[in-house]
């Protein structure tokens, strides 16, 4: 059976999305990003977002990780 990743979070600010890949990677939980901005024409990027994916069985310990790094 395949791998099921989920989104857990979502910015338009690449630094963000870096800091959570690397709160995660530090507990040792594989993310991956899916970026969904257009870099042709910047002005549209505010409007998209980069999300960062885990693995279903890393959503609960993943998003406990995030919301205590913001405490």
């Amino acid at each position: 059976m395949a791998e099921q990743w989920v989104p857990i979070y979502r910015s338009s600010e690449t630094y963000e999305v870096q800091f959570i890949l690397n709160l995660l990677k530090e507990e040792e939980i594989p993310a991956v990003t899916v970026n969904k901005q257009v870099s042709m024409h910047v002005h549209l990027n505010e409007q998209a977002a980069i999300e960062v994916h885990v693995r279903s069985q890393d959503v609960i310990r993943s998003k406990f990780i995030i919301e205590k790094s913001n405490q």
